[in-house]
C-alpha cells in the first residue's frame, strides 16, 4: 500500500517470502507488534523506514501454511504508538484468513496439476496400448496367415514352398519376440539404472555378429562393414551388439530394398566411433527431436513392406550407450540417407 500522510497509517502490505526476510529482524518469523520502532534496536536502519517516511508503528505477521513460512502481512503507520494489542489481535485473525486463502489456492493449483497429469497419463497409456497392439498384431497376422496356409495346403505344397512359409513364420515370430524384449528392457530401464558388465570388446567382431543377425532377417540385404580389425572398446558385449543390431536394422528397414547399409568404425582420440549409414529419404527437421524418445516415430516415415517398428530401439540404444560412458546421435541426414553414430570409450589396457 501507499505511505499516506505522516499522521495516517502507512498502509497494509502482503509480501511473498522472497524479500520478506528483512521484515523480521527481531525474532525470526514470529508475529510482532512494534508500537514504537525507535525503541526497538535495528528497525531504523532498514529502508524505507528512515527519513521523512520513517515507519514508527508496525504489526508484522507471518503467513504460515502447514507450519511453513510463505510470506508476511505488514501493517504500518508513520505515527508512533498508533497500534495497540487490539489492533494486533484483529490483524492476526486477518493474517490467518489470508494464509488459509493461500493454502486453498495452492490446493486448487495442485489439484489442477494432478488432473492435467492424469489426462496426459491416460493419453500416453492409450497411445501406448494402440501402438503396441498394432506392432504385435502385424507379425502375429503373418504367423497365423502362413500357419493356416500350411495347414490347409500342406500335402499340395512342395518342400521348397513349405520351407519358404516356415521361414516367413520364423521371421515374423522373431519380430514379435524383439518387440516383447524391447518392452521388457524399457520397463527395467524405467524402474532402475541399467546394470552393465563393461569389458574389453572387439568392435570388428561385434559389428560382424550384428550384421549377420540383420542379414538373417532381411534376406539378400547388402551390409558393407569397414574399420580397423584390432580396435577394442570397453563396453557391455550384449548391449553393444543390441545397439548395433538396432541401428543396422533401422537402416535396412527405412532404405529402399536392394540398397546397401554402410557400417564404418574408427578411432577418434580415446573414443571409438561407429557410423551406420542408410540410403533412406532422410529425417525431416520436425521429426529429429522425437527419434530418441519412448515410442518415438517420425511422422510420415515409410518402412519396407511387411516391416514393423516399436519406437523403442533408439530410445533404449541411447540409454545404454550413455550408461556405458558413450553416446548415440543422429550425425547427418539428407535426401540421400542418414548417418547414426555410436561412440564408446576405447579399451586402453
Amino acid at each position: 500500500g501507499g505511505h499516506g500522510q505522516p499522521h495516517l497509517p502507512a498502509g497494509v502490505r502482503v509480501a511473498p517470502l522472497e524479500g520478506s526476510q528483512g521484515l523480521f529482524p527481531l525474532a525470526g518469523d514470529q508475529a510482532r507488534l512494534v508500537a514504537e520502532t525507535r525503541g526497538a534496536p535495528g528497525w531504523r536502519n532498514i529502508p524505507p523506514w528512515t527519513g521523512r517516511h520513517e515507519l514508527r508503528s508496525i504489526i508484522l505477521l507471518p503467513l504460515l501454511i502447514q507450519g511453513k513460512l510463505y510470506g508476511c502481512l505488514r501493517v504500518s503507520s508513520f505515527t508512533p504508538g498508533f497500534y495497540h494489542q487490539e489492533h494486533f489481535q484483529v490483524a492476526r485473525a486477518f493474517a490467518e484468513r489470508i494464509a488459509q486463502a493461500l493454502w486453498n489456492a495452492r490446493l486448487y493449483q495442485l489439484e489442477q496439476h494432478r488432473a492435467r497429469a492424469a489426462e496426459e497419463l491416460a493419453s500416453l497409456r492409450n497411445d501406448f496400448v494402440a501402438s503396441v497392439s498394432h506392432e504385435l498384431r502385424t507379425p502375429l497376422a503373418a504367423v497365423l496367415g502362413y500357419g493356416e496356409l500350411l495347414q490347409a495346403h500342406w500335402d499340395r505344397m512342395s518342400d521348397t514352398d513349405r520351407r519358404a512359409k516356415v521361414d516367413r513364420i520364423v521371421v515374423a515370430a522373431n519380430r514379435q519376440r524383439k518387440l516383447v524384449e524391447d518392452l521388457l528392457r524399457e520397463t527395467s530401464l524405467e524402474e532402475s539404472a541399467p546394470v552393465l558388465s563393461r569389458k574389453p570388446l572387439s568392435l570388428a567382431d561385434t559389428v560382424t555378429r550384428a550384421a549377420h543377425t540383420v542379414r538373417e532377417t532381411y534376406h539378400g540385404q547388402t551390409i558393407e562393414a569397414t574399420g580397423p580389425a584390432n580396435l577394442m572398446v570397453l563396453a557391455d558385449p550384449i548391449q553393444t551388439e543390441q545397439i548395433l543390431i538396432n541401428l543396422v536394422d533401422n537402416a535396412a528397414k527405412y532404405s529402399p530394398e536392394g540398397s546397401p547399409v554402410l557400417i564404418s568404425w574408427s578411432l577418434e582420440g580415446i573414443i571409438a566411433a561407429v557410423r551406420v549409414r542408410d540410403k533412406g529419404p532422410g529425417i525431416p527437421t520436425e521429426g529429429r527431436e522425437i527419434l530418441f524418445t519412448r515410442f518415438g516415430r517420425v511422422p510420415g516415415s515409410r518402412m519396407r513392406a511387411g516391416r514393423v517398428g516399436t519406437g523403442l530401439g533408439l530410445y533404449l540404444s541411447r540409454a545404454f550407450a550413455t550408461a556405458m560412458g558413450g553416446s548415440l546421435d543422429l550425425e547427418a541426414t539428407g535426401t540421400d540417407g542418414s548417418t547414426f553414430t555410436l561412440r564408446l570409450p576405447v579399451c586402453t589396457d
